[in-house]
């Protein structure tokens, strides 16, 4: 099972999001490396800042608890930074999918699908805003497991590209600090 998780920040300086987020979780421990092992700290939830010197972007890997859990974070960090925000997420299991992208302090378009193994289908459950021209299709509402159709949202085709069209690239190479969060705040 795997998943992958993007909160992209237009902000060249990761240090202003790290210490702008402390005011939401409390920190524990912290590590420099070189990859984007969630689970150095184990049985803890941890959060992962690019530090990239070279970029007007911050890349944070973070495992949220639903699709919807950063959403006000990212609205807020938008806003105070008079900024762009993205989430991409792809959970590669039962593709559980959401791309959403704010712009200083306004969601301005999501998409998510999550699957409903009730059902046995992956459904639409957010389609808000207007489409942005690289947008390839209409996505469809719903369909069934396993029943490939170009016109879901994908985190290759889709949601990776929507990243390029709005300028961030991924820096494999670049040193990344984990943070380990003991709880929140409010």
């Amino acid at each position: 099972m795997s998943t992958y998780s993007d909160f992209i920040i237009k902000h060249k300086n990761p240090t202003d999001l790290i210490n702008y987020l402390n005011n939401f979780f409390v920190y524990g421990r912290q590590s420099k490396l070189f990859n984007t092992n969630h689970n150095i700290y184990k049985y803890t939830n941890t959060v992962v800042f690019t530090i990239d010197t070279e970029s007007d972007w911050t890349h944070i890997y973070y495992q949220p608890k639903h699709l919807f859990a950063f959403d006000e974070i990212m609205r807020r960090m938008t806003q105070e930074f008079n900024t762009i925000g993205i989430f991409g997420y792809k959970q590669t299991t039962d593709e559980t999918s959401r791309f959403a992208f704010f712009e200083k302090g306004k969601l301005v378009r999501s998409l998510a699908y999550e699957y409903y193994s009730h059902l046995e289908e992956l459904i639409l459950i957010d389609d808000f805003g207007k489409r942005f021209e690289f947008e390839k299709y209409d996505y469809e509402e719903k369909r069934e497991k396993y029943k490939f159709n170009e016109r879901f949202l994908n985190y290759y085709d889709d949601i990776q590209h929507w990243y390029h069209e709005f300028g961030f690239e991924f820096n494999f190479e670049t040193e990344l600090l984990h943070i380990e969060i003991i709880e929140n705040k409010n």
